[in-house]
């Protein structure tokens, strides 16, 4: 077992530790600090707890800050230690390893998918070593830009203008059907992120084992008495979206705001389920 622990940093870590801000020159209230220095405080914690845990077992692991992630080809095994959001950068560059993720701050942080915490990650190191882990295959989307580079996605995709307020507008394909949309973008989701952004936009929840896929527009301009067929739907296995930007700063999120990817006017981004589905564990039996 070779480990690759991929690590968020804290707020409180990044701006006031690492560049010096202080807290009049941010307008922060005491009790503001004071819970900043907390969730530091628990993630630094945390993070030493993980440490302890591989250390004890004599692993090999290297750890890695999330925004600085490397080659993953020597590793079986990547832990992600913060909430989604690191679960999700952890996750992007997995091929064929299996990945859990370690909620570091559990009061303040959101971890649908971080199901370990400081004290059981021992326990879900334990379980993958006697094959007592349950491994859960969730699906993901591909997508690729006119023929490029394929990047792989967790959660959800979401298509708008680079400044929000702005009109998008934009071309989908679905089935060799083609139509012009006018509004504030698109969401494209994976079965697990079904619950997320998509479903508060009115969209469909999808059973987590699903292949399908789930697309939505988000707030449809109906001037000029417009008609529109795609108005959401799920897309099944083997099926292909495919949305060209009529916007010269068109943006691609993937997975929050973190991963973004120019789509200007006339480019073309394909999206369908894919090939590599992520080997994820949500529980271990006791």
């Amino acid at each position: 077992m070779n480990i690759l622990l991929v690590y968020k940093k804290s707020t409180y870590q990044i701006y006031f530790r690492e560049r010096g801000l202080t807290a009049e020159v941010a307008g922060f209230l005491p009790e503001d600090m004071r819970r900043l220095q907390e969730s530091d405080t628990a993630h630094r914690e945390s993070l030493a707890a993980v440490e302890a845990a591989i250390r004890e077992r004599d692993l090999p692991f290297r750890s890695v800050y999330r925004a600085r992630l490397t080659n993953y080809a020597p590793h079986d095994i990547v832990i992600a230690v913060g909430g989604d959001g690191t679960f999700f950068e952890a996750a992007r560059p997995v091929t064929n390893q299996i990945l859990f993720g370690v909620n570091s701050d559990p009061a303040r942080s959101v971890g649908h998918y971080c199901r370990a915490t400081d004290s059981t990650v021992g326990a879900y190191l334990d379980a993958i070593a006697t094959g007592r882990a349950h491994i859960t295959k969730l699906s993901r989307l591909a997508a690729s830009i006119d023929d490029g580079p394929t990047v792989h996605v967790t959660n959800d995709i979401l298509f708008s203008h680079r400044v929000p307020a702005a009109l998008t507008k934009y071309e989908l394909s679905i089935d060799d059907h083609c139509e012009i949309h006018r509004g504030s973008g698109l969401w494209v989701s994976t079965p697990s992120g079904s619950t997320g952004a998509i479903a508060a936009a009115g969209g469909t929840v999808l059973p987590m084992d699903s292949t399908a896929f789930h697309y939505r527009p988000r707030e449809l301009s109906m001037l000029r008495n417009a008609h529109y067929q795609f108005l959401g739907g799920v897309i099944s296995d083997g099926g292909v979206l495919r949305l060209t930007s009529l916007l010269r700063e068109g943006m691609i999120y993937c997975d929050g705001s973190h991963q973004r990817m120019p789509l200007s006017l006339r480019q073309t981004i394909a999206i369908q389920q894919s090939s590599l589905p992520l080997r994820v564990i949500l529980g271990i039996d006791a």
